[in-house]
């Protein structure tokens, strides 16, 4: 009896979320002229740079990681071909599965996607920065609380592993440079050619507090963003939530299904190749079944972008 009524409890849970998350979406006030103009004047800033001659600490960054990265591709390839396997499997993801899962993913995305809308901090790049790193909190505190209702919270959310498992995590990054940029290039022009150029306004803000349009500070929350809050929170819910629930229908179809929806989260010149890279981060999770390695991976990978980007800019 006390188990149904937890089961009715936790059923109203999840639907208030996504009641919620509806609710900021449709009430979300329209973004204010002066906002636009400063997002638009932040990604053509964004796209002078990225347009302009490569400055040689950027070339000679990508050129080391991009040849490593391809050596390290390459190796994995072939341990595929000769074991079978690029990553020996050590734990298996202990999260709830079935497509039960699929419905909290879109709750908890839902609920997201309102808590950004509602602009809880102002306007401009800052308060759109400020906003989204709330609400990440926000949903994964929330998701962590009922899904820690379904079982053993640290096998639920993956929370295992020591160094051996981040060092994965850090070799998939790495690994994953090569074919992810590569695929980049060869998408930009179609996706460019069929939804023009579009810009992620995290990078153009990131951007335009290096050279003196935003607060200097406006680096760290980006940092916090891009490195800390957002890999951990897209990790938790695309990786833990929605693969861990797909995988009841097999591995391939769990692992590409759930690459295919993180890619659309994104810009249209981003889809394809973070769609690559969400697979890499589906098979690192189903070989580790740690939330800490594909947290550190998915980390390092923006790391490595920002990393790129101030080269350019300074």
């Amino acid at each position: 009896m006390a188990q149904e009524t937890t089961k009715h409890w936790l059923g109203f849970l999840w639907a208030l979320v996504f009641i919620i998350g509806v609710f900021c979406i449709i009430t979300a006030p329209p973004l204010p002229p002066a906002d636009r103009q400063q997002l638009d004047a932040l990604k053509q800033r964004y796209i002078g740079y990225e347009e302009s001659s490569p400055k040689p600490a950027a070339l000679a960054l990508l050129n080391v990681t991009l040849i490593t990265s391809a050596v390290l591709f390459g190796l994995a390839l072939i341990r595929k071909k000769k074991r079978g396997y690029i990553l020996k499997r050590v734990a298996t993801p202990s999260a709830p599965q079935g497509l039960l899962s699929v419905v909290y993913f879109m709750c908890l995305w839902i609920f997201y996607t309102g808590l950004t809308t509602a602009r809880l901090f102002g306007g401009g790049f800052v308060g759109l920065v400020l906003a989204d790193i709330f609400a990440k909190v926000l949903m994964v505190v929330t998701g962590v609380f009922l899904l820690g209702q379904t079982g053993r919270l640290r096998d639920v959310l993956g929370l295992r592993g020591g160094v051996d498992t981040l060092a994965r995590g850090a070799y998939i990054a790495l690994l994953s440079l090569a074919p992810v940029w590569i695929v980049a290039f060869l998408w930009s022009g179609v996706a460019e050619r069929f939804w023009g150029k579009e810009v992620n306004i995290v990078l153009a803000g990131f951007v335009g507090a290096i050279d003196g349009c935003l607060p200097a500070w406006t680096v760290l929350l980006v940092v916090v963003l891009a490195c800390v809050v957002g890999p951990l929170a897209e990790e938790f819910l695309f990786r833990v939530v929605l693969f861990g629930g797909l995988r009841c229908v097999g591995f391939l179809p769990a692992v590409l299904l759930q690459a295919a929806i993180f890619g659309l989260m994104h810009t249209p010149q981003e889809a394809l190749p973070i769609t690559l890279f969400g697979i890499m981060l589906g098979y690192l999770y189903e070989r580790t079944g740690s939330l800490y390695a594909v947290w550190l991976a998915h980390a390092l990978f923006n790391a490595h972008s920002l990393v790129l980007t101030w080269l350019q800019v300074m």
